[in-house]
């Protein structure tokens, strides 16, 4: 039930950022427009960019990082989605989409590290060769 209404209130907040950019949209708009009271809103996300990060996370979740057919599923879904990616990676705040999507890349990569090389715990070395490989 709780992701049925996360992915309701995400359509509506991808609706609000066709029209205008995400430093622009109030969570009362975002409410108003889902038909939920604010406590509804809060109790699912902190705020709009913990929805916007839930929408990026949401529908990249399952990518296989190192699958070139499943990157490229994941990447015609950003296509379709264009306006939505375009207005959140126009936000330049503190929690802008970027960020989370390299905290985000960071540690899947690194955790792909760790299964391949069958560790635990990568040393420093690997650590740096995970994040300049999402870098590619």
């Amino acid at each position: 039930m709780a992701d049925r209404t996360k992915i309701w209130i995400a359509d509506k907040m991808k609706t609000l950022m066709a029209g205008k950019p995400i430093d622009k949209i109030r969570v009362t708009e975002i409410c108003d427009l889902a038909d939920i009271f604010k406590p509804t809103f809060y109790y699912h996300f902190k705020d709009k960019y913990d929805l916007v990060a839930w929408i990026f996370f949401y529908s990249h979740f399952n990518v296989d990082v190192l699958s070139v057919e499943s990157a490229s599923e994941s990447m015609n879904q950003v296509r379709n989605d264009f306006i939505f990616y375009k207005r959140a990676f126009e936000d330049s705040s503190r929690n802008a989409l970027w960020q989370y999507m390299v905290d985000y890349f960071t540690e899947r990569y690194e955790a792909e590290a760790r299964q391949i090389l069958d560790l635990e715990i990568l040393d420093t070395g690997n650590c740096k060769n995970s994040r300049n490989y999402k870098y590619q």
